[in-house]
């Protein structure tokens, strides 16, 4: 499973659909309830090693000014469990990560629920019905995926177009340079879609070294 491409808006999208949900038709929005959204996460989200990233609106003239809007949203990172002092937090993204259950008892209900929950397709199909299956996850991953970096291809091939154009000083520059970058872009997006690797994708779009790298790996 890749990580999340926009995790920001994918928090914005649970807290809108959240409050739709919970405040009724003609109700004011000061009858709002506080709310928390969760990502229990296996990669880190924001690359920063945290284990813990809690995410707070805030004024950024003033960042001490609290907007209390009364929701909260919070990014746990399994894989940096162990840089936790020794506690239920940590014990529970170990159990995320590694599935070792140990000696804390919440994690062993967690698991007992867990596997109660697998069983019950009833619950199961409920729940699938309400957000969205794995599979149905992934797909949505790779199509937004696709869309960054096809994004970023067409912006760096009118960048180079432009580059190209002045260069040589002629309009058709900047048109023959864009084209030629934007399907190099579409080569390697296409190669690696056809391969699985949305880790690599999803790194294509935002790091010029490994977009490089992999330019070379595949001779584009």
């Amino acid at each position: 499973m890749c990580p999340e491409p926009l995790l920001g808006r994918r928090f914005r999208y649970y807290q809108a659909t959240l409050d739709m949900a919970t405040l009724a038709p003609g109700k004011d929005y000061d009858e709002l309830c506080e709310s928390f959204i969760v990502f229990l996460c296996t990669h880190d989200p924001f690359d920063l090693n945290l284990p813990v990233y809690t995410l707070e609106r805030r004024c950024s003239e003033v960042p001490d000014l609290s907007i209390d809007c009364n929701s909260h949203w919070i990014a746990l990172n399994a894989q940096a469990w162990d840089t936790l002092p020794d506690g239920v937090l940590r014990d529970l993204l170990h159990y995320t990560q590694n599935g070792c259950i140990g000696a804390s008892s919440l994690v062993q209900r967690i698991d007992e629920i867990v596997a109660k929950a697998n069983n019950d397709r009833k619950w199961v199909d409920k729940v699938f019905y309400c957000v969205s299956t794995i599979e149905e996850n992934d797909a949505r991953r790779a199509r937004i995926l696709e869309r960054l970096a096809r994004k970023k291809g067409l912006e760096e091939g009118r960048e180079e177009g432009r580059e190209q154009g002045l260069t040589e000083g002629r309009a058709e520059g900047r048109a023959e340079g864009a084209k030629e970058a934007e399907a190099r872009y579409s080569f390697l997006v296409e190669h690696l879609l056809a391969e699985g690797r949305l880790d690599d994708l999803r790194m294509a779009t935002s790091d010029e070294a490994r977009r490089t790298a992999l330019f070379e790996e595949f001779e584009l």
